[in-house]
């Protein structure tokens, strides 16, 4: 079964009638199904308002902070209030959208991903695994660093409204894992370890770890074109300087046309679509500047990583027929401009896991032969020796915005024009004609 099909989210089916091969509906307090489908009702309807706040706090935070640094420095008599508001503007964030679009499409995911591997949940365990969802990004309401560990503070909060004690507890640990590091260890990642592989909760078995891996992988691939916010006009100045910071992250997402996890291959596939414009002009990345392309290398790198990480804990499934992904299929479509057909460049990949897992954009090149071809293919067919000249810094962004910074060139170089007397001949010879 392909995901491309699947319609309808993980909360549509945990609440709906119970489908061929689909886990259970029925709260393990209550024997009502109906009573199973308030319970999650109660919670969406609860969570929803909270990511309409959730959209706006990591900016908000942002701002705070700024207008702190301004007022410790407005004592200055050197200060330059021009530099200044450049130079803090820059620091603002505007990230892409966390709000309920966002948390709807990592159920989708999550979804797919337990119809595509197969992997069968208990009917408790599919309750944890959409109340973890919902709240996994709640803790942005006070700010997006550590919004991980943030979380507990909000799920307290809502009280009997997701579960009792034990359950809250539950929830927080499988979704406090959906990223961030290991606590007093920033270069550890590895945060579902630090969570039991499993626990009993009111007398039934919840396997955690497998959860948890389910909302990290769904976040994940909870990223294409929807995700980039538009930037609201009053953060805007003439050069659009408070959104630099975040520009390449916008840009990443707006691509990014597809992501199909297909349980047949084993796969997950990528589509980026991006005009030639995307490709020549580079992107503010924090401090520094980066190519699109660049930053597709990174991103579907860091997608094939969480992957293979999450498959350590989609072990625990195996034993119920479940099936593993093991590799992340990219395309990129570069077209001329946005009315075109047929894309003028094609570019494909695939990241497989092969021996002990030691990808990153570094050594991306080496495991992907493709990509080189690819481009020497595209710098052959160019008639300038510039176009081979961009290939010896490598396949990477730049090489690839020089390539067709040449081919542009080369495509709008005007033809001589005839002089008056060469257009007279060229008439009277099909006149005798």
């Amino acid at each position: 079964m392909n995901s491309e099909s699947t319609t309808t989210g993980l909360f549509e089916k945990a609440v709906s009638d119970r489908p061929d091969g689909f886990p259970g509906n029925s709260h393990p307090k209550s024997t009502d199904a109906q009573h199973y489908h308030t319970y999650l009702q109660t919670l969406k309807n609860t969570c929803i308002p909270l990511y309409k706040e959730v959209a706006q706090a990591s900016l908000a935070k942002d701002i705070e902070d700024l207008i702190a640094e301004i007022a410790n420095l407005s004592n200055s008599k050197s200060l330059n209030m021009d530099l200044l508001t450049k130079t803090l503007f820059e620091k603002i964030r505007y990230l892409n959208s966390h709000g309920p679009e966002h948390v709807q499409l990592v159920d989708k995911r999550a979804c797919e991903l337990l119809i595509e591997m197969k992997i069968v949940l208990e009917a408790y365990e599919l309750y944890f695994l959409v109340a973890a969802i919902w709240v996994h990004d709640v803790g942005m309401i006070y700010g997006r660093d550590g919004h991980e560990k943030s979380l507990k503070n909000v799920v307290s909060s809502l009280g009997d409204t997701i579960g009792d004690e034990q359950e809250r507890r539950t929830i927080i640990a499988i979704a406090g894992v959906h990223g961030g590091h290991v606590e007093n260890q920033p270069d550890n990642k590895d945060t579902i370890s630090t969570i039991r592989s499993s626990s009993p909760v009111s007398s039934k078995r919840v396997r955690l770890q497998l959860l948890a891996a389910l909302v990290r992988l769904a976040d994940e691939l909870a990223e294409d074109k929807s995700r980039a916010t538009k930037i609201p006009s009053y953060l805007k100045t003439s050069e659009d300087s408070a959104t630099r910071a975040s520009e390449v992250f916008h840009a990443y997402s707006s691509c990014l046309d597809s992501c199909i996890i297909n349980g047949s291959d084993r796969t997950i596939e990528l589509e980026f679509l991006l005009n030639v414009d995307d490709v020549i002009r580079d992107y503010h990345k924090g401090s520094k500047k980066v190519y699109l392309l660049d930053e597709i290398y990174d991103r579907t790198t860091k997608v094939f990583n969480e992957l293979t990480y999450c498959n350590r804990f989609f072990v625990d499934a195996l034993q119920g027929g479940a099936t593993l992904l093991d590799a992340v299929k990219i395309d990129i479509k570069i077209y001329d401009n946005s009315d075109d057909i047929a894309p003028i460049f094609l570019m494909a990949y695939t990241l497989r896991g092969s021996g002990y897992p030691t990808y990153d954009s570094s050594s991306l090149l080496t495991h992907c032969p493709e990509i080189t071809k690819a481009m020497k293919d595209l710098a052959d067919t160019i008639p300038d020796a510039r176009a081979q000249d961009a290939l010896k810094q490598g396949p990477n962004g730049k090489c690839l915005a020089e390539i067709f910074a040449v081919k542009r060139a080369a495509s709008i170089t005007p033809k001589p024009r005839k002089t008056l007397t060469e257009r007279f001949q060229t008439i009277f010879r099909k006149e005798e004609a």
